[in-house]
């Protein structure tokens, strides 16, 4: 009886973190993806690394970085983070749907995931 007791507490705790870990992600995807639709970015990448389950950037003279959830569809089915690299340049006008990725000689468009009220289209 004492057993099966803590295996029940030890599940509804479980549950508890998923909802409350689930709605955690939804607010933070929403917070990203306000953050990066409303800015004009524009500058070089320093970095490029995997944030809460996308991609974070960090440009060049910007105060944090940007984290956004790219598709992958128009480059052969190539990730964002396997083609941008530090030194590559990110343009992106503020409410835009595309972001201009420019390599030494190349221009990339990549359009991205976006986020109303926690529902991603």
């Amino acid at each position: 009886m004492n057993k099966y007791f803590i295996i029940i507490i030890i599940a509804i705790i479980a549950c508890i973190y998923i909802l409350i870990g689930g709605k955690y992600t939804k607010n933070k995807d929403n917070e990203h993806f306000t953050q990066f639709n409303s800015d004009n970015i524009n500058g070089e990448i320093e970095y490029v690394d995997f944030a809460y389950h996308g991609i974070q950037v960090k440009i060049k003279g910007y105060k944090l970085p940007y984290v956004f959830y790219p598709r992958h569809d128009l480059h052969e089915n190539k990730r964002f983070d396997d083609i941008a690299a530090p030194g590559d340049v990110i343009i992106k006008p503020a409410y835009s749907d595309t972001l201009k990725l420019i390599k030494k000689d190349k221009v990339l468009l990549f359009t991205f995931r976006k986020f109303v009220n926690g529902l991603s289209d």
